[in-house]
């Protein structure tokens, strides 16, 4: 049994779709036939492509989850995050010094 933690980089929607692939790949499947798991797994939101992962490779693979992660997370300081953003150029107006107003 192989395991995927979903809160890791492994858990990233392209990296579970390279995933399937692999291990359909392994199991034999034509490619018409990956490409229809893909397209379906493409076909909805994240828990859709988690659901069609799970009854396609259930058998072979495991998600997992680490609670934990998400403990400390509301003590998180937001203010810090909106300053780390700003800083790599994915800021609002408001953090460039702009107000709405021309001063």
């Amino acid at each position: 049994m192989q395991y995927i933690d979903l809160n890791g980089p492994d858990g990233n929607a392209f990296a579970l779709m390279g995933h399937a692939k692999n291990i359909a790949k392994q199991l034999g499947w034509q490619k018409s036939e990956i490409d229809d798991v893909l397209n379906d797994m493409q076909s909805g939101n994240y828990d859709h492509l988690l659901d069609v992962f799970k009854h396609h490779f259930g058998e072979f693979v495991d998600f997992q989850t680490s609670e934990e992660d998400w403990d400390d997370y509301e003590g998180d300081n937001w203010d810090m995050d909106g300053d780390a953003l700003a800083s790599a150029g994915f800021g609002t107006d408001e953090d460039y010094g702009y107000y709405g107003e021309d001063y």
